[in-house]
């Protein structure tokens, strides 16, 4: 069922708003209505934190190390004093986490460079930059093995050139200094080189090298530009020695004090939850008499508006009940108990539904757990599932023991329908040589009634969404709306009975009188061509009525092929069991646990999905199901805080009673006294 609502409208002067949200917080009852878009640049800023903290959430998790591979404790003598103070202190979690990510980053360098300048050893930098300043310039480079060539730092000599082509009117006997150049250019000495060319080691697939020279400028060769490192391979491994130890020991941190950082991780999301909600009351609220006064509207459960009255009327607030009309679309909050509480969950996958609906929590409740344990199929899956989860039921969290309840439920009823199925772990109890069974085995179902029994649960499903919609649309609308239900109602009782046992004179008006309710209710509200025309084409739709029908096949299909598969499973294991009297026995166990397993993860999941799809395809459309209503999420309390959630803008810090800094407020307060005896204490309508 759904708990009804009492709408309320409070009025406070501008500068008592957030006076008035805490007040509201602490009651934890107040649902506020939405009048417009919270799509604002704040939210969005809001958003975006709730990102960040999110993946600060998930790079926290990644990097908690497990009990085996928790770090050493390592040499206090390696930590600087930035490592000391961020370890043991739960608030500073970010800058640890931004800590490990830069050691990550820089050992990653560091062990990069190691591993390239490996061979170059322990060198001196210093003595490079004082070869420089005599006049020694050293640089580095690489190339594959095999590429460099010695020749690449001696001399090029100059070409001779054709002194006939250079003087052609020139005789060859004159004495001139042009005949004679060559000669001279010959007799002069060699240009000293202009580097020298010193391999030094090869490392993969390259060969490094070294050239001397007077020229700062690095030589045009055909090879690879290198650059010294900064630091020599000792002082790397010094180095990296201090990252790894500064990790350890943030690591040893996070493991040692998880509890208190998972406590500070869930301080601050519930912060920015409230921040975020704290921020979409204010959007809502709604500026009155040139924004000196602030109207706010909301919608309380009616069990709680008397304990929310009091505080009002304790604080001086005034405030005002409204009448609550459905198209104002109040928020839903479901009140089922015990039975039907435990599958709220499955009902909110899809939607909630509508203030002023049926809530069909309760009704597809038997049903769905009828339609799981057919699809399963096998009662010692049913079995063994619920052992195995009522063995881990001291485990399992407060918050999660709804899920928990429902679960041992769902796999109890698959173990009896299992068993009444006649199938237990791929065994046919039909057929199983074991005494103690005949008094049970009348009562197990053959393949054919089983198929029989999934179309009567449809039918019987079908025709009791009819009925529901006819309450519904009697709720909603009046008795005319309610009648075209009733009429699809007839209609096909009347159908099945007569393809059952044959139509006689009473199925024959029950038929027509079916049609007849249908054709002329569909459209109550139209005109009587309206009417005929609307229920013309409701009728054309009796097809879907028999493809709902036959959709239940499922159920039958779902569990046959979970046997079959556990009886295939069966006879491999017992086919591999004689092969060899060692090997045998143990292929024939891992065979029935690798088997056996798979199926009943397969079976498992096809018993959750499909009954979903019944419920809320076939269930949903036959019982009129509308949906779309909004959550009942009313602004609380969430944290204890010294300070206010930071929202990062005017308007949250307003609603928090704190203005930042140099922000003036929306709407200038007028002079005199507070206001909050301007108004009555109390009204009521």
């Amino acid at each position: 069922m759904i708990a009804s609502m009492r709408a309320y409208r409070m009025l406070v002067f501008h500068r008592d708003r957030g006076a008035l949200l805490r007040v509201l917080k602490q009651q934890g009852v107040v649902h506020i209505k939405r009048l417009k878009r919270e799509e604002d640049d704040t939210f969005q800023a809001l958003r975006r934190r709730k990102l960040e903290h999110k993946r600060m959430v998930n790079d926290f998790q990644r990097r908690l190390p497990d009990v085996e591979g928790l770090p050493d404790a390592p040499d206090p003598g390696l930590l600087d004093a930035q490592t000391q103070a961020l370890a043991y202190e739960p608030s500073r979690l970010p800058e640890l986490l931004e800590r490990l990510e830069e050691l990550d980053a820089r050992m990653e360098e560091w062990e990069e460079d190691l591993f390239e300048y490996r061979h170059i050893g322990n060198y001196d930098a210093g003595k490079l930059a004082a070869l420089a300043e005599r006049g020694v310039h050293v640089h580095l480079f690489s190339a594959p093995v095999g590429r460099v060539d010695p020749d690449w730092g001696s001399p090029k000599p100059k070409p001779i050139q054709n002194t006939e082509a250079a003087v052609p009117n020139q005789r060859a006997d004159e004495p001139t200094g042009r005949a004679q150049a060559p000669e001279r250019a010959a007799s002069k000495p060699a240009e000293a080189a202009a580097f020298v060319l010193e391999p030094l080691f090869d490392a993969g697939r390259k060969t490094w090298f070294a050239t001397f020279g007077r020229s700062p400028k690095r030589p045009s060769i055909p090879a690879q530009a290198e650059a010294f490192p900064d630091r020599s391979v000792p002082e790397l491994e010094a180095m990296l020695e201090r990252a790894k130890a500064a990790r350890a020991a943030l690591q040893r941190a996070l493991h040692e004090q998880q509890t208190a950082y998972e406590a500070w991780l869930e301080r601050q999301r519930l912060l920015q939850e409230d921040a975020v909600q704290v921020h979409r009351a204010d959007v809502q609220a709604v500026p009155l008499g040139f924004g000196k006064v602030i109207l706010l509207q909301g919608w309380v459960p009616a069990a709680k508006a008397g304990a929310l009255e009091a505080a009002l009327d304790a604080e001086g607030y005034y405030y005002e009940q409204a009448a609550v009309k459905p198209e104002d679309a109040p928020p839903v909050l479901l009140r089922n108990g015990g039975f039907g509480k435990l599958f709220e969950p499955i009902a909110e996958l899809f939607a909630l539904p509508q203030y002023a609906e049926l809530d069909l929590t309760p009704f597809f409740a038997p049903f769905f757990l009828a339609f799981f344990g057919l699809c399963l199929g096998d009662g010692g899956y049913g079995l063994l599932v619920f052992l195995v989860l009522l063995a881990l039921g001291p485990r399992i969290p407060a918050r999660y023991k709804g899920l928990w309840k429902l679960a041992l439920m769902l796999e109890a009823g698959a173990a009896l329908l299992g068993v009444l199925s006649g199938t237990f772990f791929g065994i046919n109890l039909h057929d199983a040589p074991w005494p103690w069974l005949d008094a049970i085995r009348p009562g197990m179902l053959q393949p054919d009634q089983l198929f029989n029994l999934s179309l009567a649960l449809g039918a019987i499903q079908i025709a009791f969404g009819l009925i529901l919609q006819a309450i519904n649309r009697y709720r909603q609308y009046s008795l005319a709306h309610a009648i075209a239900p009733i009429g699809w109602l007839v209609l096909l009782t009347a159908l099945g009975l007569g393809y059952a046992q044959g139509f006689n004179l009473p199925l024959t008006i029950a038929a027509w009188t079916g049609v007849a309710l249908v054709l002329f209710f569909s459209a109550p509200d139209s005109g009587i061509g309206g009417r005929i025309g609307q229920g013309i084409w409701a009728l054309y739709g009796i097809t879907g009525f028999f493809g709902d029908l036959l959709s239940y096949i499922r159920l039958f299909a779902l569990g046959l092929a979970g046997s079959i598969l556990g009886f295939v499973v069966n006879d491999i294991a017992a086919s591999i069991l004689p092969v060899h009297n060692v090997f045998g026995p143990i292929f024939f166990v891992l065979m029935l646990l690798v088997g056996h397993s798979l199926n009943l993860f397969i079976c498992t999941l096809g018993a959750f999905v499909h009954p979903m799809r019944l419920t809320f395809v076939e269930f949903y459309k036959n019982a009129g199901f509308a949906g779309g209503g909004e959550a009942y999420a009313p602004l609380q309390h969430l944290v204890e805080s010294d300070e206010e959630p930071d929202t990062g803008s005017t308007e949250a810090s307003e609603l928090s009673g704190t203005p930042p800094d140099g922000a003036e407020s929306r709407t200038e307060a007028p002079s005199g006294p507070s206001p909050a005896g301007a108004f009555p204490t109390q009204h009521n309508t």
